[in-house]
């Protein structure tokens, strides 16, 4: 089954159906249903690193999908350079999804990305722009200047909803600028 809103869709269009790729998924929810890497994994032969901080979603994934680098984790306290390194992750990552709750936390797991030192080609940031009560918070212009200033371009919203319709009022997707 393919994630909600087409993310993998439109990672496996960018990447030109790329097979043997790598991602990073914050906030990876069950192993089939609303899962932006299960199609990635099972029909791309992809690998990566996924976190959720719900025990009863890491539960789901035994025997329906590879365990080896699943954590249940809190999102905010994970320091994301020592993983990477210990689980020999490329520098240059394909896809890097970010999807937790609330929507501020999103905002602030990128701060403890070591984008520094690793690049996404592919990133899909869930900022919930639609949500009233976020609205203060103004997290998809944030992550905008956030991803502009590390040299990545944003889809423009017209592509992004071809994927799924309005998908921009609760997303932004972004690609590494060569």
């Amino acid at each position: 089954m393919p994630s909600d809103c087409g993310q993998d869709k439109f990672v496996l269009d960018t990447l030109n159906n790329k097979r043997n790729g790598y991602w990073l998924e914050l906030g990876c929810q069950g192993p089939i249903s609303s899962s932006n890497t299960q199609v990635l994994e099972l029909e791309y032969n992809w690998k990566g690193i996924s976190i959720d901080i719900n025990q009863s979603y890491i539960d789901q994934w035994a025997g329906v999908r590879n365990t080896d680098m699943l954590f249940c984790a809190n999102a905010l306290l994970l320091n994301y350079e020592e993983l990477l390194e210990k689980l020999n992750a490329p520098k240059e990552i394909d896809y890097l999804s970010i999807d937790l709750e609330p929507p501020p936390v999103t905002f602030a797991a990128l701060d403890k990305i070591p984008f520094h030192k690793y690049k996404f080609k592919v990133i899909t940031f869930e900022h919930d722009h639609y949500r009233q009560d976020f609205l203060s918070f103004d997290l998809k212009n944030k992550s905008q200047k956030f991803f502009n200033n590390l040299g990545y371009k944003m889809v423009p919203e017209n592509i992004i909803n071809s994927y799924h319709s309005n998908i921009s009022l609760a997303e932004s997707w972004y690609t590494l600028n060569d």
